[in-house]
């Protein structure tokens, strides 16, 4: 194999790899999002981006589908808590329990799953009994 076409060969396949790693980060962003709270509270959810972008927060009423709608360029890393700590998105696509601001004076604790392919969000029940702040 000759030198020009060993280097056509990696100049393609480096092409090919940059527009897949294009088009899947591209075709996976969601700017609109359904919010699901299954929590016995209405609740400020806060999630937090690596982009240096500040966190976004929105109210969530119980029950739902409530849609939210991201600003451009936000893609979600994890949620934060009313105590101001962040809780990333695991491997499963959740965060750790943890306390949510609320109107209220009684706590409201939940997970927060993310699902970037449906473009849905959850929250659910603490599944450990101990609630991060």
């Amino acid at each position: 194999m000759t030198t020009t076409l060993r280097r056509s060969i990696a100049v393609a396949t480096v092409a090919a790899f940059a527009w897949l790693t294009m088009f899947a980060s591209t075709g996976t962003a969601c700017s609109r999002v359904k919010v699901t709270n299954n929590l016995n509270c209405d609740l400020l959810l806060c999630l937090y981006s690596l982009t240096g972008a500040a966190p976004q927060c929105w109210s969530i009423p119980q029950g739902g589908p409530t849609t939210i709608v991201f600003p451009a360029g936000f893609v979600p890393a994890g949620a934060v808590s009313a105590a101001g700590t962040l809780f990333p998105f695991g491997a499963d696509g959740c965060t750790d329990c943890f306390t949510f601001t609320t109107a209220g004076v009684v706590p409201c604790c939940g997970v927060v799953c993310y699902d970037p392919t449906a473009c849905s969000i959850t929250i659910n029940l603490c599944t450990q009994a101990h609630c991060n702040p």
